[in-house]
């Protein structure tokens, strides 16, 4: 992370995600997200604190919805996602709509089949990303720790995607493009640089996970 002033506003987002309602009693990830530009929080927000909402949606469009938010930097503790039920409007293609121009991240998403989907779309519209320093990184896995599980048990019974990824800090390969999957991949046992930008940390010369999900038109969904 570039400065302290980074590591206080993803540990604001950490205490946020504490705060996460449940929709049902399925285990369910525990996001929290901050919205900062020019150095002044302008919101934060939780998930379900709006029921059945996503962290990001109250805080961009319930709580900022006139906002001009080019140059702000979101911090959210969990990838945005790039798939919701129609009407709804997938968080990563919040963000780009938003025009925001950077987003922090905890961990990315353990479900195999998008994990990494939301900070490609992401880069892919010019929003830089990176991740929380791995110590906080650390708290966010463990403050999910069941949905890291209940993830890992679903894709027990599928075959791996695998591949080879760049660690463009030290160029080694890893042998598996799931290093955000294990309960400690992104903590200090990694072999990722987390102060690099993501786009980099996810070069891939191998087979990549795709998404032929079709996002819905721009609107203002929950």
């Amino acid at each position: 992370m570039p400065n302290d002033d980074d590591r206080r506003f993803a540990l604001l987002a950490i205490e946020e995600a504490r705060k996460s309602v449940a929709e049902d009693k399925r285990p369910h990830p525990k996001v929290g997200a901050v919205v900062v530009k020019d150095g002044k929080i302008l919101g934060k927000a939780h998930r379900g604190e709006n029921l059945k909402s996503h962290a990001e949606y109250i805080a961009l469009e319930r709580k900022l919805p006139n906002e001009i938010l080019v140059g702000a930097t979101v911090y959210t503790t969990l990838e945005p996602c790039t798939t919701r039920r129609h009407p709804k409007i997938p968080c990563a293609r919040r963000l780009v709509e938003r025009n925001v121009t950077r987003v922090v991240i905890g961990m990315l998403d353990p479900n195999r089949d998008i994990g990494g989907l939301g900070v490609e779309l992401l880069n892919d519209a010019g929003i830089e990303t990176q991740l929380f320093p791995r110590d906080l990184t650390a708290q966010v896995e463990e403050l999910n720790r069941d949905f890291i599980r209940t993830q890992r048990e679903k894709r027990s019974s599928r075959p791996q995607v695998r591949g080879q990824m760049h660690d463009a800090h030290r160029g080694r390969l890893s042998t598996t493009f799931e290093p955000w999957l294990s309960g400690n991949s992104l903590s200090a046992e990694s072999t990722f640089d987390n102060e690099l930008p993501i786009r980099e940390l996810l070069k891939d010369e191998g087979e990549r996970p795709n998404s032929d999900t079709k996002l819905p038109e721009p609107g203002i969904k929950e």
